[in-house]
């Protein structure tokens, strides 16, 4: 599956004259989300609803520096930037534009 999701980024992010295109991951690339698995397992245990943890995300997850620095530094230079979102047991990609 990460094979079909590298190449559907490929196709996506082909090069174009004078635009840079940049896809990241969102888990441990943007944002440090290992609090909010954290949480969710002390508090009702295994197995994840990944569900729970995309909607309560934003109370537990930390935002990498760097990378939020580097969406900054690339934003006014006219970069195409993506955020990918694999939902784990499903065959879905979420792409953010930013």
């Amino acid at each position: 599956m990460n094979r079909l999701i590298t190449i559907f980024l490929f196709g996506y992010l082909q090069a174009q004259p004078g635009i840079l295109k940049v896809g990241f991951d969102i888990d441990d690339t943007v944002l440090y989300s290992e609090p909010a698995f954290q949480h969710y397992k002390k508090e009702y245990g295994l197995p994840i609803d990944y569900g729970w943890i995309n909607a309560n995300d934003n109370q537990f997850s930390i935002p990498i520096t760097p990378t939020v620095e580097l969406f900054i530094f690339l934003k006014p230079m006219d970069t195409k930037s993506i955020i990918s979102l694999l939902v784990p047991g499903r065959m879905e990609t979420v792409l953010l534009n930013i």
